[in-house]
């Protein structure tokens, strides 16, 4: 972006390392191709059985840390399994913590000030409303939007920004038995007024945001990328949130 006005090289990320979990799904392969699209090198942390390109990566400095790795479980509360549960928490929520908690220990330890770091964690609509028989998840995603908060009030001081990003319907992994099913879509697009479903694009624009210089006075935040769906009717169909 050497060429673009000098406004708008507030959004580029050129010269900068993100690490991203979860960076091999829908979301986070478009989130890491749009990373790179900005100029940043991208550090993918995924399970050993997901795929990636076996290639050697050498030492990095990362000023970017996204955390987008996320499952989603639905069922009756009563009839839901604690084991369930508790690895719904673990992963959405818990892992966070601890890849956060890492990097910011680094961060902090290094002898230069970490002024412009960024850590992006992934939240949802189901961090403001319930949904139906939800429970695992929405408690999962409702620790992330104010595990965002508390994390900002801690490392902010000292440089490092911490929001949120908050999905609606999107296309992804975790939704792919039921955002081309007709019927489903009738009913959800009666409360999602942009009638579309989300795609990686569109979260991938707000993380870049909050990736670059532009949002270096932000922190605490979420970016709702719902399709406006949590300002319309209360009620939806609770299989994809």
């Amino acid at each position: 972006m050497d060429g673009s006005p000098p406004f708008l090289q507030n959004f580029s990320l050129e010269g900068r390392t993100a690490i991203v979990t979860g960076g091999t799904g829908g979301i986070g392969l478009g989130l890491c191709q749009a990373l790179a699209e900005s100029g940043a090198d991208v550090v993918s942390l995924q399970l050993p059985s997901e795929p990636t390109e076996n290639k050697a990566c050498r030492e990095h400095d990362p000023a970017i840390l996204i955390n987008c790795a996320g499952i989603h479980q639905a069922g009756p509360t009563i009839d839901f399994a604690l084991a369930d549960t508790e690895r719904i928490i673990r992963l959405n929520t818990t892992a966070s913590i601890v890849v956060a908690s890492e990097v910011a220990k680094y961060w902090l330890a290094s002898e230069r000030p970490p002024f412009n770091r960024k850590i992006i964690n992934f939240a949802s609509i189901s961090s403001f409303q319930g949904n139906l028989e939800n429970v695992a998840y929405a408690a999962s995603k409702g620790a992330v939007l104010n595990m965002t908060r508390a994390m900002s009030n801690e490392w902010m001081p000292h440089g490092i920004n911490v929001n949120a990003v908050a999905p609606g319907y999107t296309k992804s992994r975790m939704t792919e038995k039921v955002y081309d099913n007709a019927s489903f879509n009738e009913k959800l697009f009666k409360g999602l007024p942009a009638k579309r479903w989300g795609e990686a694009k569109d979260l991938a624009a707000a993380c870049v945001y909050l990736a670059s210089p532009a949002s270096d006075y932000v922190s605490a935040h979420c970016i709702v990328v719902d399709g406006g769906i949590l300002g319309g009717p209360p009620i939806v169909p609770r299989d994809a949130a």
